[in-house]
This record gives C-alpha cells, sequence and structure tokens, in this order.
C-alpha cells in the first residue's frame, strides 16, 4: 500500500471517528432537575434539558397530563407513532424583579403543537397552539419563528407545557431567552442570513458568468448546484412560512431539493474525474434518485431518517470516486475536491445535532455553517480551475508538439536533395524546394512560382 492510500485511508478513517463522536456526545446531556431557575442575569436556556418526557394518546389534554394520565417515557420523542409527547418544565424567577422571557421554537411544520402556561395552582396563565398548514399569519418575517412572550414576577414560579403532536421527529430544540437578548440574536441571525444567501448568489452568478465565458460544463453545474442550495436554505429558515398552508410539506420539498443538489454535484464529479466507468456514473445518479423516492414514499419521520442515511452515503461514495480514480498528473485536485466534500461532512454533522440533539441555532453554530460551507464550495471551485489548468496546459503541450513535427517536416521539405513540391487539389502550384528549383534551372523558389503556375 502507497504511502498516498494510507494518508487517504487514515483520513476518511478520522473522518469516521469525529462525525461519530459529534453526533453522539450530546445524545445524554439532559439535566435531571426539572426546574430552571431565572434571575436578571438570565439570558438562554435550553428547555429540553430541564423537561420531563411524557406520552399519551392524541386526544388527552394538558388537564390528563397534570392529573397523571399520561406516562411517563424515556424515549427522545424522535420514533414515529401515533401518541403526543408531552415536555413539562417548572420556571422559577430568584431574583428581585420582573423578568421578561420569550419561548422560542424554530420549527415549522408541526402537526399540531400547544403551550400552556400555568400558575403554581395548575391554572392557565397563557397558551397557544400552532398547527401547521392552517394559515397562520402572525409568525414574525424574515425570521419565522414560534414565540410565547410572557414575564415573571420575583420569586414568582410557573409551569410549561409543551404538547407535540407530529408524525414526523417529536424531539426538536425548544429554548427560553430574556427578551433582550432574543432582540440582539435577531439582529444577528438575519444578519447571517444575509451572508449565507449572499455567498450562494455570488457563487451561483461568478460560476454562471464564467461558464458563459468557457463553457465548462462543471462551472455550469456548480452554478446550478449553488442555485439549489440557495432555496434549500431559503427552505431551512421557514421560507414556507410565507405560504402558511405549505408548510407541512418541509420535509417533502427539502427531500427533492437535497436530491437534485446531489446530481447537480454528480454531474461535478464526472467532469473532474472523467475516467469513472459507465456503470459508477450511473450509481452517483440512481443513490439521489432512490433516496428521493423512499424519502417521499413514507411518513416524514422515516423522510428525515431516509435523507440523513443517504446524504452520508453519497458523500462517502463521491469521497472514494475521487480516491480511486485520482491522477498522478493531477493528484492536487483529487485531494481538494475530497476537502470539499469533507467541509460539507461538517454541514451534515451540524444539520444532524440539530435534528437529533437538539442544537440550537446560535451565532458561533451558524457562522460554523456558513464557514464550512463555503469553504466545500469554494474548494469545489477550486478544483475545476485545477481541472481546466490541467486540460489548457494538456492541449498546449499538444500544439507545441504539433508545431514542432511541422518545424520538421519543413526542414526536411527545404533541406532534401530530391525535388519537392506542393500544390493544391486542382493542381495549382504553392511552394517548391531549392532541389526542384535546380532540377528545372529556376534561381529560386519565387522565380519558379512565377514561371510554372500548375502541374497539369
Amino acid at each position: 500500500m502507497t504511502l498516498s492510500r494510507q494518508k487517504g485511508l487514515f483520513a476518511l478513517y478520522t473522518l469516521l471517528v469525529i462525525l461519530s463522536a459529534f453526533v453522539g456526545m450530546s445524545a445524554h446531556a439532559n439535566n435531571d432537575a426539572n426546574t430552571l431557575v431565572i434571575n436578571e442575569a438570565f439570558k438562554t436556556q435550553r428547555i429540553n434539558d430541564y423537561a420531563s418526557v411524557t406520552e399519551s394518546r392524541q386526544s388527552a389534554t394538558y388537564f390528563d397530563v397534570l392529573k397523571g394520565v399520561a406516562r411517563s417515557t424515556e424515549n427522545t420523542g424522535n420514533e414515529n407513532n401515533d401518541n403526543r409527547i408531552w415536555l413539562s418544565t417548572t420556571i422559577e424567577n430568584s431574583g428581585y424583579s420582573t423578568v421578561p422571557l420569550v419561548l422560542n421554537i424554530d420549527r415549522l411544520n408541526i402537526d399540531d403543537l400547544q403551550l400552556y402556561l400555568l400558575d403554581t395552582s395548575s391554572r392557565i396563565i397563557k397558551s397557544y397552539r400552532y398547527q401547521a398548514g392552517k394559515g397562520d399569519f402572525s409568525l414574525a418575517k424574515p425570521l419565522p419563528t414560534i414565540r410565547l412572550p410572557f414575564s415573571l414576577k420575583a420569586e414568582e414560579q410557573v409551569r410549561l407545557l409543551v404538547g407535540i403532536d407530529d408524525d414526523g421527529l417529536k424531539q426538536f430544540p425548544i429554548s427560553l431567552w430574556h427578551h433582550t437578548t432574543l432582540a440582539q440574536y435577531d439582529r444577528s441571525m438575519l444578519a447571517l442570513l444575509g451572508v449565507v444567501f449572499g455567498v450562494l448568489s455570488i457563487l451561483a452568478g461568478y460560476f454562471l458568468l464564467s461558464y458563459l465565458y468557457q463553457r465548462t460544463p462543471a462551472r455550469f453545474w456548480l452554478s446550478i448546484t449553488n442555485g439549489i442550495l440557495f432555496a434549500l436554505f431559503f427552505l431551512a429558515q421557514g421560507g414556507l412560512s410565507t405560504w402558511p398552508s405549505l408548510t407541512n410539506y418541509s420535509e417533502t420539498s427539502f427531500a427533492v431539493l437535497l436530491g437534485l443538489t446531489f446530481l447537480s454535484l454528480g454531474k461535478v464529479t464526472h467532469n473532474l474525474f472523467p475516467h469513472v466507468p459507465l456503470i459508477l456514473r450511473s450509481v452517483t445518479f440512481l443513490l439521489p434518485v432512490a433516496m428521493i423516492v423512499v424519502a417521499l414514499s413514507g411518513s416524514a419521520f422515516h423522510a428525515v431518517k431516509t435523507l440523513f442515511l443517504f446524504s452520508a452515503i453519497i458523500g462517502v461514495y463521491h469521497i472514494l470516486l475521487a480516491f480511486v480514480f485520482r491522477r498522478k498528473a493531477s493528484l492536487a485536485l483529487s485531494r481538494i475536491f475530497i476537502v470539499a466534500w469533507l467541509s460539507f461532512f461538517c454541514v451534515y454533522a451540524i444539520f444532524t445535532q440539530t435534528i437529533f440533539a437538539n442544537l440550537v441555532y446560535t451565532e458561533f453554530v451558524v457562522s460554523a455553517l456558513i464557514v464550512t460551507l463555503t469553504l466545500g464550495l469554494l474548494c469545489l471551485g477550486f478544483s475545476v480551475e485545477l481541472k481546466e489548468r490541467s486540460h489548457n496546459k494538456q492541449q498546449l503541450s499538444e500544439r507545441e508538439a504539433t508545431i514542432s513535427n511541422l518545424s520538421h517536416f519543413y526542414d526536411l521539405f527545404r533541406n532534401s536533395a530530391e525535388g519537392l513540391y506542393t500544390s493544391t487539389v486542382e493542381g495549382q502550384l504553392k511552394t517548391v524546394n531549392t532541389a526542384m528549383c535546380a532540377v528545372f534551372g529556376y534561381d529560386d523558389e519565387e522565380t519558379m512560382l512565377q514561371g510554372v503556375t500548375s502541374t497539369i
């Protein structure tokens, strides 16, 4: 086994270990205590870490939960079943003044969400019900989220009940924010969202314009990829809330767009590695198509699992293609291409954490998402640049070889001891060498061409 192959296998192994650790490190992060204590210095906290989880039939109300009709469960709430999940948390203000708070939920495609804020006597202080696809136009723009604002007076204690009924994932990040901190967070997220859409727009425009100039297929497909990613991020940040009746189709839309992204990236891979056999090229396209079909044929819960499973398989498959079909003359291309996909795996790991480990989209998380995604796209673009440079260098070498051969032929033609000439198909004399001029008694080529115009 060569040293470069050993390095490649080591890098792949390291990636898998890092991803496994990253996905699993938050699996048991929940706090045993069900009371969240706050004061004037409070900024933000994830409710999931302080919540007890119970499960009940769909028809059960919050009052049934209070009476203990619902049963306790150790599940994460991600299982696909027909029951409703209830999260219960006690929030206590230990400070000396009123604290303005906001309960925030980023996910919008929830079939039925019930929020209840109860006092110590189990009386409802505030409530809110959200149902995806019911036409809720009250969500804020351009960062639509489900929010329940309330205030806690000094030494006041309330109980928060969250009822979730959905055919997809029933466990997702639920965070509590100080009103001022959340306003600052919104401004930061709006700026970061602008950066994401700005980067994707610039890259899509650059690759499209450069394609129109250079006509290389890889640049066209990179432009298409960036355009699809723009639509994906629009969808991920709640873009379908612009049309509230469509919010329940988020998983379906995401599956289709993600499949199109992989199909487009497959075209880029084939252009960069033209020696990939036809059967393996077919697999590159069949995997995204299978992902879309499987995701659309099941429930929303299975659709999410399918997307994450196939995404990992497709990413590893592209890396293996680059590793197996690399060429010694362009090793840098393969390495940078693999770095691009490793960056995409980092994006994959972040999304995995947010979906399955309740990771909240903080400024740091979104910044990391932007950096890794941009790095991956730039590395893909640089791989295309290297491919074009290698192709241009090869063409230049072939042109120089052709010129050299023509020069060699010219020397043989001029210095040959035998009389040689060139003419058109019609017999018009074009050139003669010195020996030919001597045979017919002419002093030089110009004189003979003036005296003899045809070989017929």
